[in-house]
């Protein structure tokens, strides 16, 4: 799990850096699906993460403590959905304008 966690870490940088870079310079339409496909990645490697730990020999528990470390990943995840949604939306009321 350690490895994988580590692992993971590494990989999703580039995503990391593709949602910074979309938030500085406000691209968030031009890069949507490379954001959408980084997130789809990530929620997947949560949820397998999370099945991981439920059905271990060993599961957590205490859950309140569990999910308020879990917790900032998927409100971050919420968050960067909202602001792609955003964009979609004003580009299309900007178009409706012109």
């Amino acid at each position: 799990m350690v490895m994988a966690t580590c692992v993971s870490s590494y990989a999703f940088a580039p995503g990391y850096v593709l949602i910074a870079y979309a938030a500085v310079f406000q691209r968030w339409r031009r890069d949507a699906t490379w954001i959408l496909l980084f997130l789809g990645a990530k929620l997947n490697a949560l949820i397998f993460y999370h099945i991981m730990e439920f059905t271990s020999d060993t599961p957590p528990r205490h859950l309140v403590p569990y999910f308020a470390v879990e917790g900032p990943y998927l409100l971050s995840i919420a968050l960067v959905l909202t602001r792609v949604g955003w964009g979609e939306r004003n580009a299309r009321q900007q178009e409706k304008q012109l």
